[in-house]
């Protein structure tokens, strides 16, 4: 790591200092994304990623599965070179990186291209891209970019980006709801509630530093470990 001079604060290295940027990041990445015009309702929803942006496409998954009712396939990029999913009309393909620079999922992105371009249909397909670079590579293969607003992510492990793609999903899957009204009306409006009150209940986590910095040494020395989840925590498990 750098020179921790460079790090704001009191916090000893930028992964400490991202993890408690997370509140703020998200605070503004739903403010944006929520206030954003509701996209089409697609028939089905294809998304494309890998690593950690993977995991939130699973998240996404169960989201927009479950509550918008909307079927939806999350495919490893890398691999939609050689099995690329099935496309009909009003097909959403969502493709997320956060450098917007992944190879593998701008390989995937082109190929999607190639496979859509002679389709009868092609102009009722549309390809999303969700980074943390609205200049970067993807944007520029993509019908429309919705940026992260994470800024600069340092640290390996994603932690501010990883939220701030689940907040742009999140505001997605809302936008899908309102269209399809597959939730009443007064239960839509408690889930943009709670969805706006999680950068505050993030912010009472993090202020439990003691607690965690005593499960933290309670496992530093820990040699193996199994994460369990179920539902739209499995993602988060595998995350």
């Amino acid at each position: 790591m750098n020179s921790s001079s460079q790090v704001g604060g009191d916090f000893p290295h930028f992964m400490w200092q991202e993890i408690h940027q997370q509140p703020d990041v998200l605070a503004t990445c739903l403010s944006q994304s929520l206030a954003a015009p509701a996209l089409p309702l697609p028939s089905q929803i294809h998304i494309l990623a890998c690593g950690s942006s993977r995991h939130a496409g699973l998240v996404a998954q169960y989201w927009f599965e479950q509550v918008a009712r909307i079927p939806t396939r999350v495919r490893s990029a890398s691999e939609y070179g050689a099995a690329p999913l099935p496309l009909v009309p009003d097909t959403l393909t969502i493709a997320i990186t956060q450098s917007g620079e992944t190879s593998d999922t701008l390989t995937a992105v082109d190929r999607y291209r190639q496979q859509a371009a002679p389709l009868p249909f092609a102009s009722r397909l549309r390809l999303l891209g969700i980074t943390n670079q609205p200049a970067s590579s993807l944007a520029q293969r993509v019908d429309q970019v919705l940026p992260t607003l994470a800024g600069a992510e340092i640290g390996v492990a994603a932690t501010k980006t990883f939220i701030s793609q689940l907040g742009v999903l999140a505001a997605l899957m809302v936008g899908f709801v309102q269209r399809s009204q597959t939730l009443p009306e007064s239960e839509l409006q408690q889930l943009v509630h709670h969805l706006r009150s999680l950068p505050q209940q993030i912010q009472s986590i993090l202020k439990q530093d003691s607690a965690l910095q005593q499960l933290a040494a309670a496992f530093v020395l820990t040699k193996h470990s199994i994460v369990l989840g179920q539902g739209v925590n499995r993602a988060i498990a595998l995350e």
